[in-house]
């Protein structure tokens, strides 16, 4: 909904995740909205290196980013006594380091050219606890008070960032 707020509004929007298919139908259908302009990158952000690739490839698409939608998320549920430390691991891997890696790679440009708009998503379950979910939540806090801190740190800068906390969506993620 995002990405299609952006391209509506005539933004170049580049989309980036891990699987290719479903890539392609995100682009397929920003490109059946209208006229604009979509690319697409496939790509696991597991680590800093692979977030300066991905910046890399952006840039050479699309000079001057202008905003930064940070939307990584997975979950792993069950009670916290059965959750593993891989179960902890991975999610705030995905849920939290990576978005801290992704807008700091981002920002450092828009800070040295004094603008640029980060919104990284949140949750609901950042700021209410909910039942089987004590890596999701905690991460998404996370996020929540991330957002916070860059938001004061750049914004003398021309750096806005924000955290936008919905609730649940009917995704395959919350399927189960």
């Amino acid at each position: 909904a995002i990405a299609a707020a952006l391209y509506d509004a005539g933004a170049v929007v580049v989309l980036t995740a891990r699987d290719e298919k479903q890539l392609s139908i995100a682009k397929t259908d920003l490109l059946s909205r209208g006229p604009g302009t979509v690319h697409t990158i496939s790509a696991d952000l597991s680590d800093d290196a692979s977030v300066t690739r991905l910046y890399e490839s952006v840039h050479d698409l699309v000079q001057g980013i202008d905003i930064l939608v940070n939307n990584a998320g997975v979950n792993r549920r069950g009670p916290a006594e059965n959750l593993t430390e891989d179960d902890w691991h991975y999610v705030l891997q995905t849920d939290l380091t990576v978005p801290f890696l992704v807008a700091r790679t981002f920002a450092r440009p828009m800070l040295q050219r004094g603008w640029g708009r980060i919104l990284n998503i949140g949750s609901i379950f950042g700021q209410v606890a909910f039942e089987l979910r004590v890596p999701y939540g905690s991460a998404k806090a996370g996020i929540i008070h991330m957002s916070k801190v860059m938001a004061v740190e750049w914004a003398s800068r021309g750096v806005t960032v924000n955290a936008l906390c919905p609730g649940p969506f009917a995704t395959e993620m919350n399927k189960v």
